[in-house]
This record gives C-alpha cells, structure tokens and sequence, in this order.
C-alpha cells in the first residue's frame, strides 16, 4: 500500500515531470488572458521545473511575473478538467492558423504525415501537447509555485531565428517544500553573487576537476547547480573544471558560460587550458574565455608575446567577440615579463596596438566582450 501511495507524489519522477508539465500549460494559459497578443512556442517540464518559450511584444519584467503568478494561481482554484484530443493534420494546421499561433503551426507541419496530433484543453486554453497532465488544474497547489526568472531563447535553438523569452517556474505538493528551495536557490544570488565555479582545482559534491579526478564530469548536484545558476541569471564558471564537467555544462545549459580564465591548449599543453573543441563550443554558446596571464599556463616562455599567441590562436578560431582579459592576477604567485600587477594591463594594450590591432577589437578583449555575455545573462 505504501508503494502504491508513492505513485502521485514527487519520489514518483513521472508524476513529478507530468506536475510540472501542467504547470507549464497553466503558466501559458495565465500569460494568454493576461495579454492575448503573445504567441506560444514550447513548454516543457525539464529535470527541475518547467519553462515556456513566448513571442511577447514587450520584454517581461518582475511586475508582469507577479501577475502571471496571481493568475495562475486563480486558474488552480478554478479546477480546470484537462481533456485530450486528436486532430487529423490538416485541421490541427488550421485550428492553430485561426489561433494565430505560427510557431504551433510550425511544428505540427514539421510532424510525419501520419503523427497522431493531439491537443490538451482546459477552460478556454488548448495547447498542441502530447502530454501527459494531471487530469485537473486543481491538482496544483497555487501557493507552492513560483516563477524564477526570464531569460532569452532562439526559436528552435538557431541563432538566425527569431529571439523569444523563456520563463523558468518550479513548484511543489506543499508550500513549505517551495519556501526551503527558495532559500537555497535565492541565498547567494541575494548576496549579489552573479559568477560561480563549480569547483577549483579540489574535487566536490559538484564535480571533478582538471587536476583531482579528471575523469568524472557533474554530479547529480552538479547539474542541478548549473541549471539553478542558468535560471537565476547567473554566470557558470568553466575554469578549473573536468573535461567531462566541461562537456556536461554545455549540455545542460542553453545560454552563455565562461571561462574566466583559461588559455589554449593547442598552444600550450596543460589540462588547465581548453581545446578547441571547447573553445567553439563555447563561441556556439554565444560565451566568453578570459585569457590567463599566469605564467605556468602560458608555456615555456611567459611573455606578452606567448599570451598574444594564445589570443591569436583563439581569434583564429573566430573568437573575435568571444575572448576577454581573464588575468588570474588574485593570487597566482608568477605572471609574464613586463607585467607585474593589473598596473601593467596597459603594456598588454599597446603591445596589441603595435601589432596592428584596431583599437575596436582591442576594447572588445579587454572590455565589451565580456560585458555583453554580462549584460545578457546577469540578472541585477
């Protein structure tokens, strides 16, 4: 009996992915009364929560979060029956075009002429949806949800579409289950925090490093940190992680990462410094590198002219807007000849000058590079 009481709660993942899903249906469900005019892409529940990506005419702020929340929490007092059905291709086209709903369209004519389309509906809302759902609105506690943050998306993951906003929400049977993960989730954020390492060159709960079990990637906590990171508008620091935790962030995150400061490793090998293959997955992150300036990192000879071969190797790569000035100058006991203490940056700058760098692209390394991913991703 007691095995079988566990089947509708949150040790039962399917249940707690099938909750979350909901709650993604009435999220949209509340944006669409509240503003008629947004058009709906996708909503899924993913490992911890949920997000819908919308195509809004204006940007949402924390005040429209608010009311999205007061809404959704009246449509689980309104216990809203969640019904499914089907429609033959044609007429699901249709009913989504009459709709004005275009990216529904799209994907229903991206589905296999004889895909089995079907359609959940609740109150006035009907959503494209496989599914599954609770079979009730009610079934959510509207006092244990809540809406996390808003981040950008591309429209199927491709740069060249068009930029939607995607709204991350969590929530839970009780409210006291919601409140302890606030806590958590909100601590450091509150404290101003907006970049983190995973770990530094010591192994943890997160994951391994590039100098203590570099073979194991993210942990379970691992993953759950760097999406909790993505979601709260937090930077994730690669520097000093795993290959494998290398691989494992750019795997759960959608957005930007980093590495605050980290070198090429075609140029200098050392397992503190990235491949290429790192490098691009970074640039395909829409991210930003920060060239180390600690010497053992830089190679035999450490001098402005080694770390300018490290940066020309990156731009080489296409890093033009993805390389900044990383330094490791908090600490790290040896540093190229000619530099001394971030009083020296300016050799760096004239050096790259007398090289016939365009003072353009020298202030994107050493400024707008960097404050872009900042401005994109940090939430104040």
């Amino acid at each position: 009996m007691a095995e079988e009481n566990k089947e509708f709660t949150f040790e039962n993942e399917q249940y707690r992915q099938t909750y979350w899903h909901t709650c993604s249906h009435i999220m949209a469900q509340a944006v669409k009364r509240l503003w008629p005019e947004v058009k709906l892409a996708i909503g899924p529940s993913i490992k911890e929560g949920w997000y819908y990506d919308m195509d809004a005419p204006f940007a949402f702020t924390p005040d429209h979060m608010a009311q999205i929340e007061a809404e959704m929490k009246k449509i689980c007092k309104e216990k809203l029956k969640l019904e499914r059905f089907e429609l033959p291709r044609e007429e699901a086209i249709k009913f989504m075009e009459e709709k004005n709903e275009p990216y529904k369209v799209e994907l229903i004519q991206d589905l296999p002429g004889d895909a089995h389309i079907s359609f959940y509906k609740q109150g006035e809302f009907t959503d494209l949806c496989a599914g599954p759902h609770l079979d009730s609105t009610g079934r959510v506690k509207g006092n244990a949800l809540k809406l996390l943050t808003c981040n950008a998306a591309y429209w199927r993951g491709d740069s060249n579409r068009e930029t939607l906003q995607r709204i991350y929400g969590i929530a839970f049977p009780k409210k006291d289950e919601l409140d302890a993960y606030l806590e958590r989730l909100e601590e450091a954020h509150a404290m101003g925090v907006r970049a983190v390492n995973p770990t530094w060159n010591h192994v943890n709960a997160l994951s391994g490093t590039n100098a203590e079990e570099p073979e194991r990637g993210l942990t379970p906590q691992g993953r759950v940190f760097v999406r909790k990171m993505e979601r709260l508008g937090m930077l994730v620091d690669v520097s000093h992680l795993s290959d494998p935790g290398f691989w494992d962030v750019a795997e759960e995150l959608s957005g930007p990462f980093f590495a605050s400061h980290s070198n090429a490793r075609a140029v200098f090998s050392h397992p503190r410094n990235l491949t290429d293959e790192q490098f691009t997955a970074i640039i395909d992150h829409n991210g930003v590198v920060g060239l180390n300036l600690y010497a053992n990192f830089l190679g035999e000879r450490a001098d402005l002219d080694t770390a300018i071969a490290h940066l020309e190797h990156w731009l080489e790569l296409g890093g033009e807007r993805t390389v900044a000035l990383g330094g490791d100058l908090d600490g790290c006991s040896s540093l190229p000849e000619g530099i001394t203490g971030i009083q020296d940056l300016d050799r760096l700058w004239e050096r790259l000058l007398q090289r016939n760098y365009s003072e353009a692209l020298v202030r994107a390394l050493f400024f707008e590079n960097l404050m872009r991913v900042v401005s994109e991703v940090c939430t104040m």
